[in-house]
């Protein structure tokens, strides 16, 4: 049944802030990647570090099991996530036949140094560089290449499973979530 709405980017798009505004205006619960894993690992909330620990194939094949129960529970529901995981500076694509419960694909975007300052004045420890000293031009470069792989990756999954794709660049909150609104809902 195709009634995943789900909602990607990479770190520091904006994907929880718009999930939370679509979720307040459409009544449509939302369920975020990382906590949806930690849940299924019987993790602590929050503990990102836990989570890190996990192999990436595990990691891969819970978010996998995770979406799936959310689709057979929810008559329509927000997933938030990633086509591409980054661990420790790594990239993986997150592929996988649980797209076939998907309605629509809408991956956000912005400039990459938007997305460097959303990310250091977050407060969680997202760990997305493989040096924690890169230098400001290595984090954009590193902010662009996983951009552009991800929404290569989207385009991928668009084709291959036949939904459609909405790329938004996320500016502003309440224009993004009004763009979701009127193309899908």
């Amino acid at each position: 049944m195709r009634n995943l709405i789900f909602l990607s980017g990479i770190n520091g798009s904006g994907k929880s802030t718009i999930a939370k505004r679509l979720s307040e205006k459409t009544d449509i619960p939302f369920f975020e990647g990382s906590k949806i894993l930690m849940k299924h690992f019987g993790l602590a909330a929050g503990d990102y570090d836990a989570l890190r620990a996990i192999p990436l194939e595990d990691q891969l094949k819970g978010n996998v099991a995770a979406l799936k129960q959310i689709s057979q529970e929810h008559e329509k529901a927000i997933a938030i996530g990633h086509f591409m995981l980054t661990i420790k500076g790594t990239t993986q694509p997150f592929l996988g036949d649980w797209f076939n419960d998907c309605l629509c694909l809408i991956h956000l975007w912005n400039d990459p140094d938007v997305i460097l300052k959303r990310i250091e004045d977050d407060e969680r420890d997202r760990k997305l560089f493989s040096q924690l000293n890169a230098s400001l031009d290595e984090k954009i470069k590193f902010i662009k290449e996983t951009q552009e792989k991800s929404i290569e990756c989207a385009k991928q999954i668009s084709e291959q499973y036949g939904i459609p794709l909405i790329m938004i660049k996320n500016d502003l909150i309440e224009d993004s979530v009004n763009q979701i609104i009127e193309n899908i809902l």
